[in-house]
């Protein structure tokens, strides 16, 4: 018997760190860092010590799905759907980052890009032109701001990158 109870132990521990990995790739784990520990604790405790009590249903009666261990089995579902409300209820009530600055410029193209085999070589030019030579065809990207800054330099940045000089 204690072999057994060595066993449970141990299917406690992966169990425990099923749980958490599984709540982490599924509910994200930027949401489950926001959630308080408590909920962490008796979600994640309580769905791996669901499973152990099904294995232990299951191993100490003769048919193993029986209705104690189906019984657990539900327990354990109900509670990895509980983290995922959880997960979502973080998600709902996200502060955003006060960090993150957005951007206040688009881009855009002022040819269509084409996408061919060769290799591409990125150079950037004045005026925040940056030009990308894939084989015989260019494509410029530039952002709307720097466009209307530059004015004719585009016509003049792109005749110095097919000449190679920029």
């Amino acid at each position: 018997m204690p072999l057994l109870r060595l066993a449970y132990i141990t299917q406690f521990l992966i169990a425990l760190i099923a749980v958490f990995v599984l709540w982490s790739e599924v509910g994200g784990q930027s949401h489950l860092d926001l959630m308080p520990w408590y909920w962490k604790l008796v979600l994640g405790g309580g769905a791996a010590f669901a499973s152990v009590k099904a294995t232990m249903a299951a191993v100490g009666r003769e048919k193993a799905w029986n209705g104690q261990s189906l019984r657990w089995l539900g327990v354990m579902i109900a509670l990895l759907v509980c983290c995922g409300l959880a997960s979502y209820y973080a998600h709902i009530n996200e502060e955003p980052d006060e960090d993150e600055e957005q951007e206040t410029g688009s881009l855009t193209s002022g040819l269509p890009r084409y996408s061919t085999p060769y290799s591409s070589l990125l150079r950037l030019a004045p005026a925040h032109l940056i030009v990308v030579e894939q084989g015989l065809k260019q494509s410029f990207v530039y952002s709307e701001v720097s466009l209307a800054q530059s004015g004719n330099g585009v016509r003049q940045v792109r005749d110095a990158a097919l000449r190679g000089k920029c």
